[in-house]
């Protein structure tokens, strides 16, 4: 397979004196390569030494600038998203610190209310813990704790349930 099996003849028409005079007045092949040179500067910008001219140079130039300014605004974009998901986070976690930090508010007013009650004689457990804060029981354990911690100076009778004839007040016990 040779080289030639993939070029293709051009037929340009011309006055037979213009063509006469041009082959007379330049070496053989000068004309060819002239027309191929005409051909390549059309097609892929070169001149005719086989190099981009400055108006090919300046757009491939112009084509690497506008890549680059396309890949920069990706990168803004991720970069961008990126801001806004955590945005989103540091928000939530915002209003997740909010939350925790009402329900210890909350859960402060009780233990005080608790303890305002079984300094007045109320005895404390658990259960008398859940319904008089209205918290689950994993809740009322873990105050129920707090308060024995808080009170360690009262007597047992103060944190156990009273039986059905022990009286109701502590301090009566």
């Amino acid at each position: 397979m040779s080289n030639d099996d993939d070029k293709v003849r051009f037929n340009v028409k011309m006055d037979e004196k213009l063509r006469d005079d041009a082959k007379r007045n330049t070496e053989r092949g000068e004309l060819s390569e002239e027309v191929r040179s005409v051909f390549r500067r059309k097609a892929y910008g070169i001149d005719s030494e086989g190099k981009p001219s400055e108006i090919e140079r300046k757009k491939a130039e112009l084509r690497d600038v506008r890549d680059a300014i396309d890949e920069k605004r990706r990168e803004r974009e991720r970069i961008n998203a990126e801001i806004s998901a955590e945005e989103t986070r540091a928000t939530r976690l915002e209003e997740r610190i909010s939350e925790l930090e009402q329900q210890r508010d909350e859960l402060g007013q009780a233990v005080e209310m608790l303890e305002n009650m079984l300094h007045d004689g109320d005895r404390m457990w658990p259960t008398r813990i859940k319904n008089a804060v209205d918290v689950d029981s994993a809740t009322a354990t873990e105050l129920y704790e707090q308060l024995q911690e808080r009170n360690s100076e009262l007597p047992d009778a103060a944190f156990t349930e009273p039986a059905v004839n022990d009286p109701v007040n502590w301090r009566n016990a």
